[in-house]
Order: structure tokens, then sequence, then C-alpha cells
């Protein structure tokens, strides 16, 4: 951009204070066996995680003079010096949660969130590099002899206004209203034909859409097909 961006020698470290807070609970089923008898089984587990940190001395990315000069020329173009510094305080808390079901033997789900906000205190400003609302979900057939995963990994929005202002957020990747939401579908699978050797094969953005993570200048990848075989000797 218009900038250019030079060391700082005077830089000193961050410091961090998180404290977090998370629980896990575990359900249980009875089943009944041809004998009559009852047996627990284990049948699904939720467990969520917050946290909250505090962040003294933050580095953060501001214009900057050298040698008493606000700007200099570089590559034949007058460019703003700018420069990391310790000048702000923040915040960053969310949380994460998970849910792991057992149907039965063979099949299970398993799904987690992620929330996530940061904020420079002084300012009000987000900070940067924080991520979206993004989770994974996944459902998972086992079998003696072969195996099938069907996975949705997805992200949220996150708006323009939410953006770091110093442009470390890439917001020039973005569209005018910030990073859209997306998922995929990926499907993978393997078979075990004996002891000895067994194959693996997969798709991954099945339905080909076209995507960026948050903060990436690179669009991730379209349908893809992957096969993988293995031999024991």
């Amino acid at each position: 951009d218009e900038n250019i961006v030079i060391p700082n020698t005077d830089i000193e470290p961050e410091f961090v204070y998180t404290g977090e807070l998370g629980f896990s609970k575990s359900f249980n089923r009875i089943i009944t066996e041809i004998d009559s008898s009852n047996s627990n089984v284990h049948f699904a587990t939720v467990s969520a995680t917050g946290f909250y940190t505090l962040l003294d001395n933050l580095i953060i990315r501001r214009n900057y003079t050298f040698n008493n000069q606000d700007s200099l020329v570089y590559e034949g173009n007058l460019r703003r010096i700018q420069a990391n510094q310790n000048i702000e305080k923040g915040f960053i808390y969310g949380v994460s949660g998970g849910i792991n079901i057992s149907f039965n033997r063979h099949l299970k789900l398993k799904s987690s969130l992620n929330y996530t906000v940061g904020r420079i205190t002084t300012t009000n400003q987000p900070l940067a590099k924080i991520p979206p609302l993004f989770g994974r979900t996944s459902f998972f057939i086992d079998q003696p002899k072969w195996d099938l995963e069907l996975i949705s990994l997805y992200n949220g929005m996150k708006r323009i206004e939410d953006f770091d202002q110093n442009g470390n957020d890439n917001d020039d990747e973005a569209t005018v209203d910030g990073i859209p939401s997306w998922f995929t579908l990926n499907l993978r699978g393997s078979y075990l034909f004996n002891a000895r050797f067994s194959m693996q094969a997969g798709v991954e953005n099945i339905m080909d859409i076209h995507y960026k993570t948050f903060s990436s200048g690179i669009s991730s990848m379209g349908r893809s097909f992957n096969i993988a075989a293995k031999f024991i000797f």
C-alpha cells in the first residue's frame, strides 16, 4: 500500500493474562442384552470452554517517525512510515463447544464450534487476526472392513467493520461487506482388504465452491480427489 514498515528497536514484550473455565458431561444409556441383563453404554459427551485474555503492552502497527521524518522515498514513491509499537491494551474472549454422539458402535457424530472476539481497549477497534465463527461437523461409519466419513467445514461471515484498521487482516482481499460465510462438504473412506493391504480415497470440497479462509490472500482448494494405498511387507 502507501506505507512502509521499518524496524523499531525500542519494542518490548507483550504481557498476556488469561483465564479459562470449561466443563464436560458424558451421558450413558441402558442397553438390554439378549440374556435380559442391563448394561450402561456411552452415548454422548458435551463439552464447552470459555476464556478471557487481557493484553498489556500490546504491539500494534502505527504511524512512526524516522530521523524526524514521517515519510521517506522508497522505490521512487513517497511512503508513510509505520512501525510496530507498544502503545495499547486489549482483550480477547471466546467460547468453544463440542458434542460427540455414538448412535451405536458403528455410527458416530462429532461437531465443534468456536467463537472469538478481540478489541483494543483504548480505541475499541478490532484486534487483528481474530477469526470469524468457525466449526467442523462429521458423520462417521465404522465397519470391520471399511469406514466412511462425511465432513463439513464452515465459517461465519466476518463483517468489514470487524477487520483490523491497519490492513493486517487483508481487507483488500474482502468484499465491501467483508468475508462471506462459507461451508464445504468432504468425503473420505478406507477399505481393509487384508492385514497387509488397505486403500484410502476421498474428495474434498465436493460442491467446488470458491472461498478464502479469513486473512488469507489465496483462494482455497477447489474440488479435489485423492487416493492412497498402504502395503505392509
